[in-house]
């Protein structure tokens, strides 16, 4: 998808800035309301009325234009009744792009009306189906090989399936914020690996050193082995940085977020911030210091004064704890307890014994 920017750089920008979009609006639920968080296929603007799908109302006018670009051969080939070669990776992007387009107007109609109501994921797994379908036209679309393009396109395809993948279980556990915020990263890693290609094709200064652009090639080739294994390894370590950067971050902008919240509240919405997040700690049994230095365990004194736990967490053992049995009196002989023989009337001297 783009428009009148240089191939894949357009692409790589809209997908880079929804899936920052994302990201922030997956940690800012979080942080705000950690018990009740729950993903969303797509995220509401703090705008008022239908401006609130300003993020749906962006994509469905990008992905309109993008298709019409992409077919805008279409009637020559239809006319001749033949689609010709160089045309046939359009119809493949329009292809793909048919299913965001769907997702889109599906989204905006279960929004804005009561006509389509939607059962829960349902938005998820339309979404998903536009990356599968791009995954398979890498895959299988493009020409194979082991040059350069093809090695590039393979460390793409790495991530639409974590990424198809992730979306998957998004739908199966809506509540876990760890899968919604792997979703938004991988939507922000295929953004700027898509940047990246870009550049590759239409920057020389992206070029591997030893590669060049050659006639009849919409991608840099390699003149021998050395020059094409070195141009490989470069692409790897790309694709390392990229993630690395992106992991970072996710956690500067989670602290940040986190930081600006608690800012903008005042002292009694930090007291029930921090209370949100204390009972989220105890439901997923962990347990924090407090100020005497103690756990905040589950406890109970037991008949010496001894606190017991009355369960262990399941952060530090699987196990049951044993629950120690109080010592029973000693019994005599005869079966009095030494107890009751203190408290009978006896000498003085039996009761010393």
């Amino acid at each position: 998808m783009g428009w009148s920017l240089p191939s894949h750089i357009d692409s790589g920008l809209i997908f880079s800035f929804l899936g920052i979009w994302h990201l922030l609006s997956i940690l800012h639920m979080y942080i705000v309301r950690p018990r009740s968080f729950r993903s969303r296929a797509w995220f509401p603007a703090p705008l008022p009325g239908k401006l609130r799908c300003a993020e749906l109302w962006i994509l469905l006018a990008i992905v309109l234009y993008f298709i019409t670009i992409q077919l805008s051969h279409a009637s020559v080939d239809i006319a001749s009744g033949v689609i010709q070669a160089r045309h046939l990776m359009r119809f493949q992007h329009a292809a793909f792009s048919m299913f965001y387009l769907v997702y889109i107007v599906v989204a905006l109609i279960n929004e804005n009306t009561s006509f389509l109501p939607l059962p829960e994921g349902a938005l998820q797994a339309t979404f998903s189906l536009g990356f599968l379908m791009e995954l398979v036209i890498f895959h299988l679309g493009h020409h194979p090989g082991q040059d350069l393009e093809s090695h590039v396109h393979m460390l793409m395809q790495l991530i639409l399936a974590s990424l198809f993948i992730l979306m998957l279980i998004e739908i199966q556990f809506p509540h876990n914020p760890l899968v919604a915020i792997a979703r938004a990263a991988c939507l922000l890693f295929k953004g700027t690996w898509f940047f990246h290609i870009g550049l590759v094709i239409n920057c020389s200064f992206a070029v591997p050193l030893g590669c060049a652009m050659a006639e009849g090639h919409d991608f840099p080739q390699c003149p021998n082995s050395m020059d094409e294994m070195r141009a490989k390894a470069i692409q790897v370590l790309v694709f390392c940085s990229q993630a690395v950067g992106i992991v970072i971050f996710t956690f500067t902008a989670y602290g940040a977020i986190r930081m600006a919240v608690r800012y903008r509240l005042d002292a009694r919405g930090i007291e029930e911030m921090d209370k949100e997040e204390h009972l989220l700690r105890e439901q997923r049994g962990e347990y924090t210091l407090v100020e005497d230095m103690q756990k905040e365990f589950d406890l109970y004194m037991d008949s010496r004064g001894v606190p017991v736990l009355k369960s262990m967490p399941r952060s530090l053992s699987r196990r049951a704890t044993p629950v120690p049995v109080p010592p029973s009196p000693a019994v005599e002989a005869g079966g009095t307890p030494v107890s009751k023989l203190s408290n009978s009337s006896m000498p003085k001297n039996i009761k010393n014994v």
